[in-house]
């Protein structure tokens, strides 16, 4: 039977085309339906002609008139809703592809931070997974409170802040993944001379200023500069831990410089 073979399908249509194509092979009329369901003729009729959707209730008293189970009938409209909102979604998609050119978009995918393989809609999706918003509007209207930050970064060149929301965003995915204990502020202001001495050994720097301010509290995390940012570093908060981060980059690669900034962070 074709009603049979389309519960175990993944063809979406609209509820009200199956309703109308069971009543046909049961030779039903609209008008029987209603006395025999007690669902009105006009909330049928607007099943049928795709104007609502059909509610759990009516599948139930479908189940019992049609002997349809009532759960192909509310999969069917919960399939038809969703497969609308992704097509609505992938409109707005398409309309905010033109936005990525303002973003750094080859550099993120030269650094893993997007697949190197996608493009168009699938590509604003990711772009947009990648910051964790559902939107661009939604992504920009957060704009200082998301990437409020104190950089330290060249006063002679605009930076573009696409480039530096970008790159304080993989500086946030890394912290995120820090556990870190509660920040000590002291304790933090005291190890200021043994971060100083860790300086003159740079094979061993990184990994023991990293693990020195974890128990602090501070996460230390290093971020490839983007083109366009002119940073050097910058420090801002956790917001779910209440935790402070210091994000260097290696805008410049002599070791006063990238020292400097450490300590200025």
């Amino acid at each position: 039977m074709a009603t049979e073979q389309r519960i175990q399908s993944d063809l979406l249509v609209h509820p009200g085309v199956e309703l109308a194509e069971v009543l046909e092979l049961a030779g039903m009329s609209q008008k029987a339906l209603e006395i025999r369901s007690g669902v009105s003729r006009k909330h049928i009729n607007r099943i049928i002609r795709g104007k609502e959707i059909i509610s759990s209730d009516v599948a139930l008293k479908l189940e019992t008139v049609l002997g349809t189970p009532s759960s192909f009938w509310i999969n069917l409209s919960r399939n038809y809703e969703l497969d609308r909102a992704k097509k609505a979604a992938e409109l707005t998609l398409e309309a905010d592809a033109i936005k990525l050119k303002r973003y750094p978009v080859a550099e993120m995918k030269h650094f893993g931070w997007l697949p190197k393989d996608v493009s168009g809609v699938e590509l604003v999706h990711a772009f947009l997974a990648f910051f964790g918003v559902a939107s661009f509007k939604i992504l920009e209207d957060s704009w200082d409170l998301r990437f409020n930050a104190a950089y330290r970064k060249s006063a002679k060149k605009k930076s573009s802040k696409e480039a530096l929301a970008v790159w304080i965003r993989a500086g946030q995915i890394q912290a995120q993944q820090i556990d870190l204990p509660e920040y000590n502020e002291n304790s933090l202001r005291d190890a200021v001379d043994t971060i100083r001495q860790f300086t003159a050994d740079p094979n061993i720097f990184g990994d023991r200023t990293k693990k020195l301010l974890k128990e602090m509290g501070v996460a230390l995390v290093f971020v490839p500069h983007l083109q366009h940012t002119y940073a050097n570093g910058a420090t801002y908060w956790l917001k779910k831990k209440s935790r402070p981060v210091v994000q260097l980059s290696i805008y410049h690669k002599w070791c006063d410089v990238f020292f400097f900034t450490l300590l200025h962070e």
